[in-house]
């Protein structure tokens, strides 16, 4: 059973840090200082601070469906990473894990600095404290362990569904109750010319780089 729970946390784990993993939404921008579209757009990706976006963005419709492919994204990755694991997760437990993720991730701490400026190109550094999620996978198979076991459970088939069933409230109720470490972990991104601001380097990576530190991947 334990092992089950085990096999579960790594795609769930795995999967929360890819579910920042890139849509594309960059456009035109004004003139903003490299360190100011840093904090825009990740207050934006993180957050879904939309405060400052259009600074940034030019079209407001993928802006406002950022979140909705967002959460699909991360639906799909993280079911097929469970697909081979032979354990039930229902349409309402996925929304609920992601739910939970996105409501942690709101209270991260953003900083960014500028590094350096040559020409069209600059690099900004990036910090933010992070959710710790080896800990919320440890505690929630702990707590899962020992509930499955006061159960008694007899038949095999049975208890590995109900291990999964509670090892993944606990998970999303870990995960609600989450708050970020103090510690920081911070990272240089290029960023070019875009429009009259500042826009990525390479796009791609920026998102998956900064969905990694937050969760200390």
């Amino acid at each position: 059973m334990e092992g089950n729970m085990r096999k579960s946390g790594r795609p769930i784990k795995v999967l929360l840090a890819a579910l920042l993993i890139p849509i594309v939404l960059i456009g035109c921008a004004p003139k903003i200082k490299p360190d100011e579209s840093a904090k825009i757009m990740c207050n934006f990706i993180i957050k879904n601070d939309k405060t400052k976006i259009s600074e940034l963005v030019s079209d407001q419709k993928e802006v406002n469906g950022y979140y909705k492919k967002l959460k699909d994204s991360f639906t799909n990755k993280l079911k097929d990473g469970v697909s081979g694991e032979g354990v039930n997760i229902s349409d309402d437990q996925y929304k609920q894990i992601c739910d939970a993720y996105l409501k942690a991730i709101k209270n991260i701490t953003i900083t960014t600095k500028q590094v350096s400026v040559d020409g069209d190109t600059a690099v900004v550094n990036v910090k933010t404290n992070y959710i710790d999620m080896n800990e919320i996978v440890k505690k929630a198979e702990g707590q899962a362990t020992e509930d499955i076991m006061s159960m008694g459970l007899t038949d095999e088939e049975e208890a590995k569904n109900k291990a999964v069933e509670v090892y993944l409230k606990y998970v999303i109720q870990d995960l609600n109750e989450a708050k970020p470490k103090s510690e920081t972990i911070n990272k240089d991104f290029k960023f070019k010319k875009g429009g009259q601001g500042w826009i990525p380097q390479d796009e791609n990576d920026f998102e998956k780089q900064l969905g990694k530190m937050i969760c200390k991947e």
